[in-house]
């Protein structure tokens, strides 16, 4: 009978881990779906505050040279000038034209169009109209003549000189004096920049951005996917409008199956509030998104079968007091889970290849992160763009999940944000603001962004709140840092950049206060005289060696002591001087 007992003691201790490896498998799968949607949030809301602001600069262009244009309806000569200062004003902006209704200079025809455009470094002025070319009839024209307000066309094709280009017009009517519409005044926004934008900062590798216009009409779509015909469907769907309002518009989130591949996935949508009204989307996959679960249930699912045979013999043996062993066993494995979880998707942010950079010899990059505990905090990141090292260093407040929440909040923004702004102020601006966004839990973040002009060593940074980094050369000098607000405090707080020309040979250090505050079982500090002690005895090694003698003379000192907070170090070794010659030269980052 005690047998039989026992039989059944396993069995249903077998059903109940299986439910808990379920339960969590689940509760895993819910944290990675709500953490997709909220990454998914930033990123199409990024990606219409930076649409809303090119076009919202191209309006603000025209409000400012209204007045000019309207003062000189008298002088038609006039208006050639006009549009080359209208464009010159906007990089964004490569051609404007003024459109005049017809007959309004009978001295120039029934149709009168002066027409600029940038053409390499120049600006070509001519009179676009012509018999073949008669503007009355463009939409554009007729619509903004109609009703008297300024619209968006929606993205068009315009070929010249054998280069396709993406363009979007933004039209204005003209008033005389008597406030009768005289002419329509057109400015030419080059929108080619779109589509490598929308798609520069994947959540995973087969995931993809499309946009599309009010219409429905795809405007950015990756080239070579079959299921395209399939998302825009779906998009469009007026069943799939319904979402939750933001400030950016709906949002909403569609679950669907490729007919193809079988494959599921989610499509996140928004759409622009305001005129034009464009459609962005963006599309992942339920096999990527979900890949740390699948191993989760997998490595669970093995663990438990393990436990389980261990269960059976205790059960055998020692059936009261073994049980609730096992109960301990299975709930530690639980909460490690996740744990290992969290802290693989957090680690698989941060650079781990050293060097990263192998085909450069103008740069040497080292960094590390040794977190208190089994998540952290800290963070660091860089790439190269367009000639550029931009790079960042900071301290969520806080320790465990709450801060690498933040932390994987932050690095993401870090990254999108500085894709396409070369400032590190305006990068420090923007994510400032996001981080300031519904910060309940009042945490902040010390935050160092920097970029160094490969080419001339010219380092511009801005500093919020963060430990001043060290300049390792002959000498250990701390680079002179505006101390700023930390990230996440005031969200119209002004950043201000600084500039430093890094000489060459030289070595910036980063680093966290958890290096500087490092105690021994005395609970005496390391301090950043031992930290300037040990960068000037290897100031002639390369930045790896530097990173592992401090880590080395950091072991030495916390001997013994129970590591207090989480410690990261980055290295960056400026070496302009052994750069091969110009025609070796390789940009990893261009094709």
């Amino acid at each position: 009978m005690g047998r039989f007992k026992g039989i059944g003691i396993v069995i249903l201790a077998v059903l109940l881990v299986e439910i808990a490896s379920i339960v969590q498998y689940r509760y895993i799968r819910g944290l990675l779906g709500t953490e997709l949607e909220r990454r998914a949030r930033v990123s199409l809301a990024q990606n219409v505050d930076l649409i809303r602001n090119t076009l919202m600069s191209a309006e603000a262009t025209m409000q400012e040279h209204v007045w000019d244009l309207q003062s000189r309806l008298a002088e038609p000569d006039s208006m050639y000038a006009a549009c080359r200062r209208l464009i010159q004003s906007n990089s964004r902006v490569v051609g404007g034209d003024i459109a005049f209704i017809p007959d309004y200079y009978p001295q120039k025809g029934r149709l009168f169009e002066p027409y600029a455009y940038k053409e390499g470094g120049t600006i070509v002025l001519e009179q676009l109209a012509t018999d073949s070319h008669d503007y009355t009839l463009h939409p554009a024209f007729q619509e903004t003549v109609n009703t008297g307000k300024a619209n968006w066309s929606d993205p068009y094709l315009y070929e010249e000189g054998g280069r396709t280009s993406s363009l979007t017009t933004y039209s204005y009517p003209l008033r005389d004096r008597e406030g009768r519409i005289a002419a329509v005044c057109g400015l030419d926004i080059d929108l080619s920049w779109l589509s490598d934008t929308l798609n520069a900062r994947r959540m995973y590798p087969s995931s993809y951005s499309i946009m599309l216009t009010a219409a429905g009409e795809p405007v950015v779509v990756p080239a070579g996917r079959e299921d395209i015909d399939i998302i825009v469907g779906l998009v469009t769907e007026p069943k799939f409008r319904a979402g939750t309002s933001g400030r950016n518009g709906r949002f909403t989130a569609i679950r669907f199956r490729d007919p193809s591949t079988r494959e599921k996935g989610h499509i996140y949508y928004t759409s622009m509030r305001e005129s034009p009204y464009w459609q962005i989307a963006t599309v992942n996959y339920d096999k990527e998104q979900f890949e740390p679960a699948y191993r989760s249930r997998l490595h669970s699912l093995l663990l438990n079968l393990l436990g389980l045979l261990v269960l059976s013999f205790i059960v055998w043996r020692f059936a009261r007091g073994e049980r609730r062993l096992q109960q301990a066993r299975v709930e530690q494995a639980r909460i490690g889970s996740e744990l290992q979880v969290a802290r693989d998707i957090q680690s698989q942010m941060l650079p781990k290849t050293y060097p990263p950079f192998p085909e450069r010899h103008d740069i040497d990059i080292c960094g590390s992160v040794e977190p208190a505990r089994e998540v952290g905090g800290d963070l660091f990141d860089f790439f190269i763009r367009d000639g550029r090292l931009f790079f960042c260093i900071g301290d969520v407040s806080g320790k465990g999940v709450p801060s690498a929440m933040l932390m994987t909040v932050t690095h993401s923004l870090f990254r999108l944000v500085s894709e396409h702004d070369d400032d590190p102020a305006r990068i420090m601006q923007a994510i400032n603001e996001s981080a300031c966004r519904d910060n309940r839990s009042n945490m902040f973040v010390t935050f160092f962004v920097g970029s160094l002009d490969l080419a001339t060593g010219c380092l511009r940074y801005c500093n919020a709140g963060h430990d001043w980094p060290f300049v390792v050369g002959r000498t250990v000098e701390a680079l002179p840092v505006e101390p700023n607000l930390p990230v996440g405090v005031f969200d119209d707080f002004v950043f201000k950049a600084q500039e430093f020309m890094l000489p060459a040979g030289d070595t910036l250090f980063l680093y966290t206060d958890g290096l500087t505050e490092a105690m021994d079982v005395g609970h005496r500090q390391f301090t950043a005289k031992r930290v300037r002690d040990v960068l000037q005895r290897e100031a002639a090694g390369d930045a790896s060696a530097l990173l592992q003698a401090v880590s080395a003379e950091v072991r030495r000192f916390t001997e013994g002591a129970e590591q207090s907070d989480d410690l990261t170090m980055l290295a960056i070794r400026y070496t302009p001087e052994a750069c091969p010659p110009a025609s070796q030269t390789h940009n990893p980052d261009k094709p």
